[in-house]
């Protein structure tokens, strides 16, 4: 008999937030709950809608950045990865950790390039000529457009009287159009 565990036992009984992502400000709200309030791990868990793991490493990896060590491994960094360091919450990592985790995304890649799947997700296949999804695609244009640049190059930004594009790629892509329509019809 193999046991399953309980549905709700990864976040005690309350429904986890989807796509949750550790900001700065939670960071410090659950910094704060653990230190200065003295809650548990479980109470912080609840009250995010995450499971205790992911607060168990937020608080490691935030001592870890208190005291200028590498959230991955807990060596020391270096004098200048300190300086840049500063007061920010942000994930400061050894140049051995940050190589060995480049390493590994390059390897995930490959792999499912190999595969023809997307490079980004890993899950769905990849459109024809390109290494992403049609859904890792449209992620990344819309987060391009909200920050009112072009969502197809992501380099300018977006004209006056569009929607989506710089001036350059409406062009560029008006171009291949009429190219591809002469192609077909002649």
């Amino acid at each position: 008999m193999v046991l399953q565990p309980r549905a709700d036992s990864y976040t005690y009984g309350v429904k986890p937030i989807e796509n949750f992502v550790w900001t700065e400000e939670r960071l410090k709200q659950t910094w704060d709950m653990k230190i200065n309030q003295g809650r548990s791990s479980l109470d912080i868990a609840k009250t995010l809608h995450i499971s205790k793991t992911r607060v168990h490493n937020a608080m490691r990896r935030m001592y870890r950045r208190m005291y200028a060590q590498c959230v991955q491994c807990g060596d020391p960094l270096s004098e200048d990865l300190r300086d840049s360091l500063g007061n920010r919450m942000t994930s400061i990592r050894c140049p051995k950790c940050n190589q060995a985790k480049r390493d590994l995304q390059h390897e995930l890649r490959e792999r499912a390039r190999a595969m023809e799947l997307c490079g980004v997700c890993h899950v769905r296949p990849a459109l024809k000529g390109r290494t992403a999804c049609k859904a890792c695609i449209s992620a990344a244009h819309r987060r391009r457009n909200k920050k009112g640049l072009c969502g197809h190059c992501g380099e300018r930004p977006i004209r006056k009287k569009g929607k989506a594009l710089c001036i350059e790629c409406t062009v560029k892509m008006r171009k291949d159009a009429q190219l591809r329509r002469a192609l077909n019809h002649g």
